[in-house]
């Protein structure tokens, strides 16, 4: 299971960190602010927006019908593009007009009526998720060499992350926008804290708004340290973060190969989503 950093910084051979020393002070109050650092509707911008965008509109049927023959034509011979036309013409003509309409009550109580079909497209895939669609990315390189260092970047991007949690959180963001138009701010809200859960009938979205800590990997082991305060303030400055990182290396390095092969639950997210429930099930 994962480890508090507090295991792993026991030992005689351990650097000690404190949470509390050099600990970022609060950010300035914004305007609107309570004393008790909490956040008034005057401040509260980032999902300002959301009951005045408009609704996804459903395009109409022949639109949709040729838009799917057009990106079909590529992938298709000559041959099977034709009976391909043939089967969405006989769509037309049968079961399309009835299944359009009911997207359409489908929709009307939604305001985007893709979005549930896209989470499930996702959520109900039972195949193993680790490169079957989970996403990665790389960073370039900062362009201050001395702080490329993998521990430097990683607590200056832990810091960063972080701020960004509050400022979500806080909802003082500002709405993105298109040509001046606000876009929908949901998503942000699942950028952090937030996992897909396995069940026997694919997976849910879990999430903790309220999380405090972080989780680091390394060598296939997990830890975790708390980072913020009841009013999502970081308590930790990127000092003192980079502390707890090498720290969490040492560990790991130093930890037996037996005894890392013990904690390596991250193996299971290689299993399909209905074996990875039933694991999931008896760790608990």
């Amino acid at each position: 299971m994962p480890k508090p950093l507090g295991d792993a910084l026991e030992g005689p051979s351990r650097p000690q960190v404190s949470s509390s020393t050099g600990a970022i002070p609060p950010s300035p109050k914004p305007s609107g602010e309570g004393n008790d650092g909490s956040v008034t509707n005057q401040t509260r911008v980032t999902f300002s927006k959301q009951d005045s965008l408009p609704r996804l509109p459903i395009p109409d049927l022949e639109s949709t019908c040729r838009r799917y023959l057009e990106s079909l034509a590529p992938l298709q011979s000559p041959s099977e593009h034709e009976e391909t036309k043939a089967s969405v013409q006989d769509f037309l003509k049968s079961d399309g007009p009835d299944l359009q309409e009911k997207l359409k009550l489908y929709a009307s109580s939604k305001t985007s009526y893709i979005e549930e079909f896209w989470y499930d497209s996702y959520l109900n895939y039972d195949n193993p998720v680790v490169l079957n669609l989970n996403p990665f990315f790389l960073l370039e390189d900062d362009p201050t060499p001395a702080r490329n260092h993998q521990v430097t970047r990683a607590a200056s991007l832990v810091v960063s992350a972080l701020s960004f949690v509050r400022a979500v959180r806080r909802e003082e963001l500002t709405p993105d926008t298109v040509r001046g138009k606000p876009l929908c701010m949901f998503q942000y809200s699942r950028l952090f804290g937030t996992a897909r859960v396995p069940t026997s009938n694919g997976c849910v979205i879990g999430q903790d708004s309220a999380s405090k800590h972080l989780v680091i990997m390394c060598r296939g082991q997990f830890y975790w340290f708390d980072v913020l305060d009841e009013n999502d303030d970081l308590i930790m400055s990127e000092k003192d973060i980079s502390l707890n990182l090498s720290a969490i290396i040492e560990d790991a390095e130093q930890t037996p190969i037996q005894e890392a092969a013990k904690g390596a639950i991250g193996v299971l997210s290689t299993e399909n989503r209905k074996t990875m429930r039933n694991l999931r099930i008896l760790l608990k």
